[in-house]
């Protein structure tokens, strides 16, 4: 057997000896290559407590095989009762010296493969589970950044400013039409929340905050209460939302009141075409038929017709 195969051989092999008899009886010890000397002196690997024992008496080499080399100088170390130096030890051979005998053991190695491979696949988890949380933290982050950035650039102006610029009624039913569109898909939106992760549902919360600030701003009312309202449903502590979505509700209030008020002028002043116009405008932007404020703008709305209808 070659020297390189005999080593592959032994090093799948544990070593150790194991004290039958004397001071020491029932210790252990493994044996460690290269080399282990045994005896009484301090600095020794394995020291015995035999006081008939040198001071080096000893020693268990390992190479291409197991060798044991008596250093007594009175030869008075044996295997197996016959005097031993430079002998190959052999499994459960008796090491003997002074009071002292030894059992010389070897047993095959515990294979830890499995051990090592469930160890590498907890590693390997967990450096996925890290490069996940990574990524969504990333996720997050780009998220926030692209909104902040969104933000900065909408809050130039301020949404709670009323516009000079008065919307027509053909306006505001496009903006009636497109905001039952947009809560359609919202709704659907909301059913495919569930299906999205924690990153992309955060970017989806947030895209509903940012388009409902933008109906704001082109003051259509209607669909921003609604995007603030999904917000809301879906993430309760969006205070930013919250916020909005009062604005929102003021200023369509405030707009409804300023088209009330202006229809019952044009209608002292016998202008019925504007008249009937503002308070068009009112019940659209109320959008809610058991509301009073729109009972009361369908009524002027139809005197205002029967007005101008007598007046031709």
């Amino acid at each position: 057997m070659s020297a390189a195969k005999s080593l592959s051989i032994l090093s799948a092999i544990d070593f150790l000896i194991r004290i039958e008899t004397g001071p020491d009886a029932g210790k252990v010890y493994r044996i460690f290559p290269p080399k282990v000397d045994i005896g009484r002196d301090p600095a020794l690997q394995i020291v015995v407590n035999d006081p008939k024992a040198s001071r080096k008496q000893c020693s268990i080499t390992i190479k291409d095989e197991v060798i044991l080399n008596d250093h007594s100088g009175r030869q008075t170390t044996f295997v197996n009762g016959q005097h031993a130096n430079n002998h190959s030890l052999k499994p459960n051979d008796i090491i003997s010296f002074g009071e002292t005998q030894i059992r010389f053991l070897a047993k095959a190695r515990e294979q830890k493969a499995p051990a090592v491979k469930q160890q590498q696949a907890a590693v390997t988890a967990q450096i996925a589970a890290e490069k996940k949380k990574a990524k969504l933290r990333f996720h997050i982050f780009l998220a926030g950044a692209v909104l902040v950035g969104a933000l900065l650039y909408l809050l130039e102006e301020d949404p709670t400013k009323p516009s000079k610029t008065l919307t027509t009624a053909e306006e505001l039913k496009k903006q009636q039409e497109e905001g039952e569109i947009r809560r359609q898909e919202l709704r659907e939106n909301l059913k495919e929340k569930r299906k999205l992760d924690n990153a992309d549902y955060l970017m989806s919360v947030e895209k509903h905050f940012v388009q409902g600030f933008r109906d704001l701003q082109t003051q259509n009312y209607g669909r921003a209460l609604d995007a603030f309202g999904t917000t809301i449903a879906t993430d309760s502590s969006h205070s930013r939302a919250v916020q909005y979505a009062k604005i929102a509700e003021r200023n369509r209030q405030d707009r409804v009141d300023r088209h009330m008020r202006d229809g019952m002028k044009y209608k002292e002043k016998l202008m019925y075409d504007r008249c009937e116009s503002e308070f068009e405008k009112a019940m659209i932007l109320i959008n809610d038929k058991r509301s009073q404020k729109y009972s009361i703008a369908k009524g002027q709305l139809d005197e205002c017709r029967l007005l101008n209808a007598g007046g031709r």
